[in-house]
C-alpha cells in the first residue's frame, strides 16, 4: 500500500513538471499558409519577417510556409510561434487548439475594410456555362478542402442553389495552388473553377492572365458588388488574421501587434504581401456562420477534430482530470481498504458476539454489557427473560433509566448513587445482594448482581454486569428471619436447667451451687417456670396409708 501511494506521488509529480512546459526562445517561427506554393509564400512573406526583427531586435522571426496538409500539424506540436493563414482555418483552430488572433491583414482594394471571397469563373468561350445551375455535370476544380476563397465561400453559395458538388459534378479535384487551379481552367482541364478573390486579382493586375480570357459566375443573391472593385462570386469576409499560439507569451504577441498596425501601406513588407498593412483584429463571425452552416449540411469535406486535436486542445483539461482521478483512484483504494478492514472487524465482532451469546445462553445468570456511556450493547437470553425486553428493544438505550433506576423500596436511584455506572465511571467493580431490577411490565424483583470494568489503554471501554433473580432466596431468608424470632419469643418464656444436679438418693434433696441442699421442688422453682403442688403417688399411699389404700387407690388399680 505504502509503494502504491509513493508511485501515485511520484507520477503526479512527473506530470507537473510536463505541464510546466519548457522555457521560450528568441528564435521566432512565424507558420504561413502557402496557398500558392513556398516559393511565393517566402517571396511575400519574408520582408514582414524583416520587418518584425528590425523593430523587435532582440527576436529573429522566420517565415516557415506551410501547405493545407501540414498546417494543423504544425500548430497541434507547437513548431511555430504565431500563425498567418485564412479566416477559416483560424476559426477552426481557435476552437482545436486555441489560437487567438491579434490584427488582420488590410489588402490593396480596400484600406478601410479588408475583404475578401471567392470567384467561380469559366473560359469565356465555353458556351455551356452561364449560371450557377449549368456547373452540374462538370469538372470542377478548386484550391483545397479548408481554402475560404479557393473553395468554402464558393461551396456556401453552391449549397443556397442546390448544387452537390459530390453528386452534381462530373468530377472535383483540389490542386492545393491558386494559380493551378486558375491554369487548369484556362488549359481546359476542369470545365470551371473557383479562387480566392484576391489571387485571381493579382494575376490579372501582373498580366500573367486576361480578364477576357474567362467568365465570372455571380449568383443571383450576390450580384455585382458596386464597393468591391473586382470581380466576386460570393458573400465577403474579412480577411487573413495574424494569430498567436496558446504558449506565445503575451508580451511579446503584444509587441509584433504593435509592429505590424504601425507598418505603412509603403514598406516593403506591405508591398510585398501586396497589402496596405495591418488593421486591428476584426470580427471574424461571418466566417464562423460560414463554418457552422457548412457543418449543419454535412459537409464532408471540413476536417474532424481527430482524438489527437482533442487531447490537445483540452490537454490541461485532461491532465487536471487525470490528476483528480489519480487522487481520486488512491482515496478509494485507501476506502477500500478501510472498508475490507471494517467488514472484516465486523466479521469477527459478529462472530465474537454470536460466540459469546451462545456461550452465554445456558448461564443461569443474566447478563449485559455495556458501553462507555451505559448504553446496552449486548444481552444474553436469560437476561430478556428476566427482565422482559428483548435485546432489540433496549440496544443503544441506557440501562441506569430502564433497567437500575430504583431502589428496592421502590424511590428513586441517582446515577451518582448507582454502583453500577459506577464501574464505568470510575472502573470499580461492582458486587451487591441488595439491588433491584425493573422488569418491563414495571414491577421490581430483588438481584445479586457483580459488574466489571472492561479495561483497553488503562480506559474503562465496557462493563459487563452479571444479575441472578433472588426472589425466591430473599423468601425462604424471610421466612428463616420469622422462625427465628418466634423460637427466640418461645425460649424467652423458658428457662432452661443444664448441667449436672446432685441429688440425695434417700431424701431426693438436691444440692444448689453455693452447697445447700434444697427439696427438690424448691430448686427446680427457682430455676424454671413450674409450680408444684403435693401429692402422693399409689406406691407411697399403700406404704403411708394402708387402711385407705384400697378406697383411694383401689378404685384405680381396678
Amino acid at each position: 500500500m505504502k509503494s502504491f501511494l509513493k508511485c501515485s506521488m511520484l507520477l503526479v509529480l512527473l506530470i507537473l513538471c510536463i505541464t510546466a512546459g519548457a522555457g521560450y526562445g528568441y528564435d521566432i517561427r512565424i507558420g504561413v499558409l502557402a496557398n500558392s506554393g513556398p516559393e511565393k509564400c517566402r517571396k511575400m512573406w519574408n520582408p514582414t519577417a524583416r520587418y518584425l526583427s528590425e523593430k523587435l531586435p532582440k527576436y529573429k522571426f522566420t517565415i516557415v510556409p506551410l501547405s493545407f496538409d501540414k498546417i494543423s500539424t504544425a500548430v497541434r506540436n507547437q513548431e511555430v510561434d504565431f500563425l498567418l493563414a485564412n479566416p477559416f482555418i483560424y476559426m477552426d483552430f481557435e476552437v482545436k487548439y486555441g489560437i487567438s488572433h491579434m490584427a488582420t491583414l488590410k489588402n490593396k482594394f480596400s484600406d478601410d475594410y479588408p475583404l475578401f471571397g471567392g470567384v467561380i469563373f469559366t473560359r469565356s468561350d465555353n458556351p455551356g456555362i452561364y449560371k450557377l445551375r449549368d456547373l452540374a455535370g462538370k469538372k470542377f476544380v478548386a484550391v483545397a478542402p479548408a481554402s475560404l476563397g479557393g473553395w468554402l465561400a464558393a461551396l456556401r453559395e453552391l449549397k443556397k442553389g442546390e448544387i452537390d458538388p459530390y453528386k452534381d459534378f462530373a468530377g472535383l479535384q483540389f490542386t492545393g495552388d491558386h494559380d493551378a487551379a486558375i491554369y487548369a481552367v484556362l488549359e481546359g482541364k476542369a470545365d470551371a473553377g473557383t479562387v480566392n478573390t484576391n489571387e485571381f486579382a493579382d494575376l490579372i493586375r501582373r498580366g500573367k492572365i486576361k480578364p477576357g480570357d474567362f467568365r465570372v459566375i455571380v449568383p443571383e443573391w450576390i450580384g455585382i458588388s458596386k464597393e468591391f472593385p473586382y470581380p466576386v462570386s460570393t458573400r465577403l469576409y474579412p480577411d487573413w488574421p495574424f494569430a498567436k499560439l496558446r504558449r506565445t507569451p503575451e508580451d511579446l504577441a503584444t509587441k509584433v501587434a504593435i509592429a505590424l498596425l504601425r507598418m505603412d501601406g509603403k514598406d516593403e513588407a506591405a508591398r510585398a504581401a501586396n497589402c496596405y498593412g495591418w488593421s486591428y483584429p476584426l470580427n471574424y463571425q461571418s466566417v464562423d456562420e460560414l463554418r457552422k452552416e457548412l457543418i449543419s449540411v454535412g459537409y464532408s469535406g471540413l476536417e474532424e477534430m481527430s482524438v489527437r486535436d482533442i487531447l490537445y486542445k483540452y490537454k490541461m483539461v485532461f491532465i487536471l482530470a487525470f490528476i483528480m482521478f489519480v487522487i481520486l483512484l488512491i482515496v478509494f483504494i485507501l476506502l477500500a481498504h478501510l472498508y475490507m478492514r471494517t467488514k472484516r472487524s465486523e466479521g469477527s465482532l459478529i462472530e465474537s458476539e454470536k460466540k459469546l451469546k451462545d456461550i452465554t445462553s445456558s448461564l443461569a445468570e443474566g447478563i449485559y454489557v455495556l458501553d462507555e456511556q451505559g448504553n446496552i450493547i449486548f444481552m444474553n437470553p436469560k437476561a430478556e427473560h428476566l427482565l422482559g425486553w428483548t435485546f432489540t428493544e433496549l440496544s443503544g438505550k441506557k440501562a441506569h433509566d430502564i433497567v437500575h433506576g430504583r431502589k428496592a423500596d421502590g424511590s428513586p436511584l441517582s446515577l451518582e448513587e448507582c454502583g453500577i455506572y459506577n464501574v464505568i465511571r470510575a472502573g470499580i467493580p461492582f458486587v451487591s445482594r441488595n439491588e433491584v431490577f425493573t422488569r418491563k411490565d414495571g414491577t421490581i424483583f430483588p438481584i445479586s448482581v457483580v459488574a466489571s470494568p472492561i479495561m483497553e489503554n488503562d480506559k474503562v471501554v465496557a462493563a459487563v454486569t452479571a444479575f441472578r433473580d433472588i426472589t425466591e432466596r430473599k423468601q425462604i431468608e424471610a421466612e428463616r428471619e420469622k422462625l427465628i424470632v418466634e423460637l427466640q419469643e418461645a425460649l424467652a418464656k423458658v428457662k432452661q436447667l443444664s448441667g449436672l444436679l446432685p441429688i440425695c438418693a434417700s431424701c431426693k434433696k438436691i444440692r444448689d451451687d453455693k452447697g445447700y441442699w434444697n427439696q427438690i421442688e424448691i430448686y427446680i422453682s427457682e430455676h424454671s417456670e413450674a409450680l408444684f403442688s403435693h401429692a402422693i403417688c399409689p406406691e407411697c399411699g399403700k406404704k403411708l396409708y394402708p387402711e385407705y389404700y384400697d378406697k383411694i387407690w383401689g378404685e384405680e388399680d381396678k
